[in-house]
């Protein structure tokens, strides 16, 4: 069974939380520190992030 993740988001700043183990595995930290391709104008102040997973 792979670890399933929950993705947080609070201005520039994200944490992902392991829904498997019940722990947050990263962050909180930058946006950009771990997705330095996103837009400039996307690695700051998001509102949301959704990955539907329909699986």
């Amino acid at each position: 069974m792979s670890d399933r993740a929950a993705y947080f988001f609070k201005a520039d700043r994200y944490l992902r939380y392991n829904i498997t183990n019940d722990t947050v595995d990263v962050g909180p930290t930058e946006i950009s520190h771990n997705w330095p391709a996103l837009p400039t104008e996307f690695q700051n102040d998001l509102d949301t992030v959704v990955d539907w997973d329909e699986a």
